[in-house]
């Protein structure tokens, strides 16, 4: 079930979205559609349905046009806006260093480039952060993790070559969190003295040996990650069948 203690998300929408191009010239990617819906009201519909009523939406690229489209509220949830003003020259981490007043009180993190089944949310124990993952299939990129035998994350890597081997029992970032207060207070921290143009991840990854954060596989629900027009492709192929209660509601 819904973590009930979290009423708040944090959702990264201001990237450039430059791989998506020419989409992205006149709208940033968090409004790219998939069968129809933008990405982000997606995203928001979702986080509605887990019982969050405050969505925080970092912007930087395209921000107004954001706004317009989203509004100040969106499928009974309340929409904040926060500004990355340095958006083109910084990265993740210092997006989401700008949302620390919400990840302080608990929040879902997510990115707004990923299309995603909103049961996900409902995965693994209330009351842990948690990071929510898949399988690492070989020639993927990105955050790759390895687990204890309790699901605590004990190795991070960010993949970069497509052609790296995939250690057995990898797993790999749905681009999704769930912080606690205490866990989101210490990422706050980690944050506002972390590098401007470092990923989120890296700055979770240092601090693994101190703070716990757990897994909770996706298994049968769907997700997928835009970065490119192949990657548009295939997440309309994947998410072209579902019903209102997949959307969510708007």
């Amino acid at each position: 079930m819904f973590d009930e203690r979290i009423k708040t998300a944090v959702v990264l929408a201001a990237g450039l979205g430059s791989r998506l191009r020419p989409l992205t010239e006149t709208a940033p990617k968090c409004l790219t559609e998939i069968n129809g819906i933008p990405l982000i009201k997606r995203t928001i519909a979702g986080l509605s349905a887990a019982g969050v009523k405050t969505v925080a939406v970092v912007i930087g690229y395209l921000g107004d046009v954001v706004k317009r489209a989203v509004g100040d509220s969106l499928a009974g949830a309340e929409i904040r806006y926060i500004e990355n003003p340095d958006y083109a020259t910084t990265n993740t981490a210092r997006s989401l260093a700008l949302a620390g007043a919400y990840l302080r009180g608990g929040a879902y993190i997510v990115e707004a480039d990923v299309v995603f089944d909103p049961q996900i949310l409902a995965l693994g124990p209330e009351g842990r952060p948690t990071w929510y993952v898949d399988n690492f299939p070989k020639g993927m990129t990105g955050s790759q993790f390895l687990t204890d035998e309790n699901g605590r994350i004990v190795f991070h890597n960010i993949v970069r070559d497509r052609g790296a081997d995939v250690p057995p029992g990898a797993l790999k970032s749905c681009g999704i969190l769930r912080v606690t207060p205490e866990y989101g207070a210490l990422l706050s921290g980690w944050l506002e003295t972390a590098s401007a143009t470092e990923y989120y991840d890296d700055v979770i990854r240092r601090r693994l040996p101190e703070a716990a954060i757990y897994t909770a596989f996706v298994g049968p629900y769907r997700w997928y990650e835009i970065d490119d027009a192949d990657d548009l492709r295939e997440a309309e192929r994947r998410f072209a069948k579902e019903g209102p209660a997949t959307v969510g509601r708007w």
